[in-house]
């Protein structure tokens, strides 16, 4: 039993370590730009990142969506603290005006206004 909590302790903490934290989200409605500020620990692997949305909600008299930010590189087991700012296009998404609720990981989550 010890080695089973041990081991499910350990997963946890690993997935905690790959997971990508949000500093900053800023949106530019002129160019329907996306820009994150984000860390992670890493170094070794090269990370893309792109959003996989949900569906569009409408709630409180506003339309509100939420994304989940994808990291390709989560499996990377570098040490080294990455600061990145990432820039993702939203001319495609339809859900505007709206609320958009970013989602990285377990804890980190952002929001912000795109039109």
């Amino acid at each position: 039993m010890k080695n089973f909590l041990l081991c499910l302790g350990l997963l946890f903490f690993s997935q905690l370590s790959n997971a990508v934290e949000l500093l900053q989200v800023q949106y530019d409605n002129r160019a329907q730009l996306l820009t994150l500020d984000v860390v992670y620990v890493g170094g070794l692997k090269e990370h893309k990142f792109s959003l996989a949305f949900d569906q569009c909600n409408f709630e409180n008299g506003t339309k509100q969506i939420s994304a989940r930010l994808i990291d390709s590189g989560s499996d990377d087991t570098g040490r080294h603290e990455v600061f990145e700012t990432i820039q993702i296009p939203l001319k495609s998404v339809t859900c505007k005006p709206a609320t958009l609720r970013i989602i990285s990981g377990r804890f980190s989550q952002k929001l912000v206004w795109i039109e």
